[in-house]
């Protein structure tokens, strides 16, 4: 087509009777490039915006679990039970996604139960120009504990609450990810977000290796 277009050009003016110098011939010409470069451009944008179709839209809700997480959070000796997992919204008027990774530690032995739960709220924005890629969050996070460990004096057992452990502790994440969203319903995805609790000194972070879900 460009050729076309540069024959075309050149033809009709050989064949004019008007005399035409050489510095407007060349300024013609690279008007006549710029042009057609600035169509090719707007093409090949509108063919992206064709070829990509979100399979978000419609879709409301996700669940999601990190396996990777799960092993990582076996429970020492003892007997006890470990859970991660996430809840994700997917509000069409936002260029991104809420997410509420949950954890959840349930640890018995016989000195010691400890209970754990902990949730996270974040808000997911990505860096291009779909829902999908890269992405910064920034968040908040609720944690609870509770623990009991066992004393003997003089032959009597009893439970005492360790009043220093048993505080809930509010923080502020903030992190980098990356989330892939299939076709057929599934996604996957890894991240890693620090941050800082308020009511104590203890830091904050978590790292996602994979993370696997399913939206409908």
């Amino acid at each position: 087509m460009k050729k076309f277009l540069l024959f075309s050009f050149i033809s009709t003016f050989i064949f004019s009777q008007e005399e035409l110098s050489q510095d407007s011939l060349m300024i013609i010409l690279d008007s006549l490039k710029i042009n057609q470069q600035k169509m090719l451009e707007n093409q090949q944008k509108i063919l992206n915006e064709v070829k990509y179709i979100d399979p978000l839209i419609g879709k409301k809700y996700g669940l999601e679990i990190n396996p990777i997480g799960l092993l990582f959070s076996s429970v020492r000796g003892g007997e006890g039970f470990t859970f991660r997992a996430g809840i994700a919204i997917f509000p069409d008027s936002l260029k991104g996604e809420i997410n509420f990774p949950i954890y959840y530690r349930n640890y018995e032995s016989s000195s010691e139960i400890e209970k754990v739960f902990q949730i996270d709220s974040q808000y997911r924005g990505f860096i291009g120009k779909h829902r999908k890629g890269f992405y910064f969050s920034s968040g908040l996070r609720y944690l609870s504990r509770e623990r009991e460990y066992k004393e003997t004096v003089e032959g009597i057992i009893s439970w005492i609450s360790d009043s220093e452990y048993n505080k809930d502790h509010f923080g502020l994440t903030f992190g980098i990810g990356f989330r892939l969203y299939g076709k057929a319903g599934w996604y996957w995805g890894a991240g890693m977000y620090g941050g800082r609790y308020l009511t104590t000194d203890k830091p904050i972070f978590e790292i996602e290796l994979l993370k696997f879900g399913m939206y409908f």
